[in-house]
């Protein structure tokens, strides 16, 4: 009985072994056999984000570049905006090695380890503190005209247009020093679809002019209230 302990508690160390995600360079992970299913951890800094609302992104080391194709976060849902990643940031990422189309090397849906900002992710101006130029939408007051973006995009919710549900749903992000929006959050919703839908519109925002101090763009915190009316 004694012995048969032991050659289990020998499997589950073996076990959790090969578990453990593998430290490579991204030269190693791209050079891997396709038959490899080793789950491997990948640190390099961000070169290139492509898509903003799941994590379609490059990361570089001083071995090459790769692909992350999707980043799952902490919770396991892929929303890449709330973790506010910007070229320049060091990420680690844990996932397994992939091709895509036989050509491209990727790692799809890889899980969100840890970040490290760069040296250009900038500084974020706190509400009640003012910069020197506020972000722009389209060049202009964005409390006109990113309304009118706004209310152009929206599709109102079957659920909450049969419950006759309206009202304001108070959303919060940042508009980065590049112009994109990242860490959107809802403040107050009257229901979770009026919520949903605010957030989706908000992910598809063209590039606002970023706000400056001393000529030197910075992220700016920027809470905006969207209105559902039925009868609009």
């Amino acid at each position: 009985m004694r012995r048969l302990s032991l050659i289990f508690a020998v499997c589950m160390l073996c076990f959790a072994a090969q578990a453990q995600p593998r430290d490579v360079s991204i030269h190693d992970f791209r050079v891997m056999s396709d038959k490899d299913t080793t789950t491997c951890r990948l640190t390099g800094v961000v070169s290139m984000i492509r898509n903003y609302q799941h994590g379609n992104l490059y990361l570089k080391d001083d071995t090459g570049e790769v692909l992350i194709y999707g980043i799952i976060n902490r919770s396991g849902l892929r929303d890449f905006m709330p973790l506010d990643v910007t070229v320049g940031d060091t990420l680690t990422v844990v996932g397994r090695r992939t091709v895509y189309d036989n050509r491209t090397v990727e790692m799809k849906d890889a899980r969100f380890v840890s970040r490290r900002c760069g040296p250009d992710h900038g500084v974020i101006i706190e509400d009640g503190i003012v910069p020197d130029t506020i972000p722009l939408f389209k060049g202009e007051d964005p409390h006109a005209a990113f309304s009118v973006w706004v209310n152009s995009k929206l599709r109102y919710p079957e659920d909450a247009r049969n419950k006759g549900i309206e009202g304001t749903v108070l959303v919060n992000f940042t508009i980065n020093e590049d112009g994109r929006l990242a860490s959107m959050q809802i403040l107050e919703s009257p229901c979770q679809s009026l919520g949903m839908e605010a957030l989706r519109v908000l992910a598809k925002s063209p590039k606002w002019t970023p706000g400056t101090i001393n000529g030197k763009p910075v992220k700016v915190r920027y809470t905006f209230p969207i209105v559902f009316s039925i009868s609009n």
